[in-house]
């Protein structure tokens, strides 16, 4: 209703459709309307509170990706390092093969 005030209708028209509508009598939405100074400050501060709460979310999922990205790149960096673990273990058990064929 305030949204349709807000764009240049009446508000008996408004009325009107919304009763039409939603099937409630006028005289109930217009009671509504007159008492627009109590919820009118309550649907405020709910729209700043979703923005706040939208913009919250962005930045965790901005954030989840970014620590997505990080946990992938370490899980490569690890394998890796496991990889060349595994070639350097190979490699002293191949000199400690040698070592004992070479010596007197």
């Amino acid at each position: 209703m305030l949204d349709a005030v807000s764009t240049g209708l009446h508000p008996s028209a408004v009325i009107t459709q919304l009763a039409e509508k939603y099937g409630v009598i006028e005289r109930a939405l217009w009671s509504d309307w007159q008492r627009r100074e109590k919820w009118v400050p309550v649907l405020l501060n709910l729209e700043k509170y979703t923005e706040f709460t939208e913009m919250i979310e962005q930045k965790l999922n901005a954030e989840n990706k970014a620590l997505t990205s990080k946990i992938a790149s370490l899980e490569s960096t690890i394998g890796a390092m496991q990889e060349t673990d595994k070639q350097f273990k190979a490699a002293l058990s191949k000199l400690a093969i040698v070592s004992t064929v070479t010596e007197p």
